[in-house]
C-alpha cells in the first residue's frame, strides 16, 4: 500500500501566520542646520515588528502589523561626558540622545514559488517618531538643564527581501523612503544658582520634518 506523500511545509508567508522580526535600522535624516550631526547621533536603532497574514491572492499575501524602534548612542554620550568632565572640576555632566518610533505596517509579500527561499515584498507604514537631546549640569554652585525634542509623523514606503532558512527563519533586508507629514520642535533650558532659578526659557514651533532613505537589516521567524 502506497502512503500519501508528506505535506509540503511551505516557505512562503500564508494567511493566519505570524511573522516576527528584530534587527537594526537607520532613521530618516533631520533637515535644517545641524541636521547631519543630529542624524549621525541616532543613526542606528533597534527595531522589532510583528505582522499577521490576512489574505492570499495567488502568489501574493497581504499582512498587517505593528513595529517599534529605539536607539541611543551610548558610546558617544559616554565619551562626550568624559571629555567635558575632565576639563570641568567639581561638577557632573550627563548627556543623552535618543530616537524612538512606532508604526502601523501593511505589507504585500510576493512568493512566485512558495517553496523558494527569496521572497520580495513591498511595505507601507505610518507612525510617530521622536528624536531628543538633553544635557544636565550639576555643579558646586550652578546647575543647568537643556532639552531638545523633534516629534514628527512619518509615512514610509519601501521594498525588501526575505531570505527563508530552515523553513521558518528569516534574514531580511529593506530599503525605504521616509517622509514626514508634520513635525514639532520643542526646546528649553534653565539655570539655577544655589537652588535659586535665575534663567528659564522654552519654545516650540512647527518645523521641517525628517525625511530620506532608511535601511533595515533583521532576523526573524514565522509561526
Amino acid at each position: 500500500m502506497d502512503l500519501p506523500p508528506p505535506p509540503i511545509d511551505t516557505l512562503a508567508l500564508e494567511a493566519q501566520e505570524i511573522q516576527v522580526r528584530t534587527g537594526v535600522g537607520t532613521m530618516p535624516r533631520v533637515r535644517g542646520k545641524g541636521g547631519a550631526a543630529i542624524w549621525a547621533l541616532g543613526w542606528w536603532s533597534q527595531e522589532l515588528d510583528a505582522q499577521f497574514g490576512l489574505l492570499e491572492a495567488g502568489p501574493l499575501t497581504l499582512s498587517a502589523g505593528l513595529g517599534v524602534n529605539y536607539g541611543r548612542p551610548y558610546v558617544v554620550e559616554g565619551l562626550s561626558a568624559r571629555v567635558i568632565e575632565s576639563r570641568v572640576r567639581w561638577a557632573d555632566l550627563e548627556l543623552a540622545a535618543w530616537h524612538w518610533g512606532a508604526r502601523a505596517i501593511v505589507t504585500a509579500h510576493l512568493a512566485p514559488n512558495p517553496d523558494g527561499r527569496w521572497h520580495p515584498y513591498a511595505q507601507l507604514s505610518l507612525g510617530p517618531q521622536q528624536l531628543g537631546l538633553s544635557a544636565i549640569y550639576d555643579g558646586a554652585l550652578v546647575d543647568g538643564e537643556a532639552l531638545y525634542t523633534l516629534s514628527s509623523l512619518q509615512v514610509e514606503h519601501g521594498i525588501g527581501v526575505d531570505l527563508v532558512c530552515f523553513q521558518h527563519v528569516l534574514i531580511s533586508a529593506e530599503a525605504a523612503y521616509s517622509a514626514g507629514l508634520q513635525a514639532q520642535k520643542e526646546s528649553g533650558a534653565s539655570v539655577t544658582v544655589k537652588e535659586w532659578e535665575i534663567f528659564e526659557t522654552s519654545a516650540g514651533r512647527r518645523t521641517a520634518a525628517p525625511r530620506g532613505w532608511t535601511l533595515s537589516l533583521s532576523l526573524g521567524r514565522r509561526f
